[in-house]
């Protein structure tokens, strides 16, 4: 079963339904943190201490939180989301296309029971002029990390989303603006950083503080 983000807020998924099956591409675009001893080890130390002065294992715990707390969805699960969003509509022909990422998984055999299934690259998967009726994105995890440049080229209308926390909403400028927001927190966990900033000189703070007073 799916939560609506509202609860005033039903979906239409009405008509000719256009639903695009993501990958997780909270990688994309962020690629490995870079390493100097990794690419010129020839370099041993020197490249050891570039490192160290590029905030090497700080990037590196950005990338992999941003991937841990992402909590990806397989394909099955995701499969099982468009189950249930099709029993909250009544379309009258619906149209699935897959991120090729996905295509070698043997969940994306039982889409053929829900509609025409084509599988695109991630660039391809809408059309200049889109013509269907209403449209969902579902997508394996809650921020749908990696899908900003697919949403910026959606048509105005009726488009959903579901994501990995068995969520339903609209797609407007609001719910937008707020995704945002979210996924630039999990691309720098920026609220860690500065939780760990305000937390490392008053603990500092404190223990001079109880030194001075003589406790240990």
């Amino acid at each position: 079963m799916l939560t609506p983000l509202l609860e005033s807020s039903q979906p239409q998924l009405e008509g000719r339904l256009l639903v695009v099956l993501c990958s997780y591409r909270g990688g994309i675009g962020n690629p490995p943190a870079f390493s100097f001893a990794s690419l010129v080890p020839r370099l041993g130390p020197i490249a050891r201490l570039l490192d160290r002065l590029s905030l090497l294992s700080l990037r590196q715990f950005i990338a992999s939180n941003r991937d841990h707390f992402a909590n990806v969805r397989t394909v099955g699960y995701q499969v099982g989301l468009l189950k249930d969003a099709l029993r909250q509509g009544s379309p009258v022909d619906v149209t699935i296309r897959v991120d090729e990422v996905l295509a070698q998984d043997a969940a994306c055999e039982q889409l053929a029971s829900f509609g025409q299934v084509e599988v695109r690259t991630a660039g391809d998967l809408l059309d200049a002029n889109e013509t269907a009726d209403s449209m969902l994105l579902i997508y394996p995890d809650a921020l749908g990390l990696g899908w900003a440049s697919l949403e910026s080229r959606l048509p105005s209308g009726r488009v959903y989303v579901v994501n990995g926390r068995r969520r339903i909403f609209s797609l407007d400028a609001s719910t937008s603006r707020k995704l945002r927001w979210r996924r630039l927190l999990a691309s720098t966990r920026v609220t860690e950083l500065l939780a760990t900033l305000a937390i490392v000189p008053l603990a500092a703070g404190l223990a001079a503080w109880d030194a001075l007073r003589g406790k240990s």
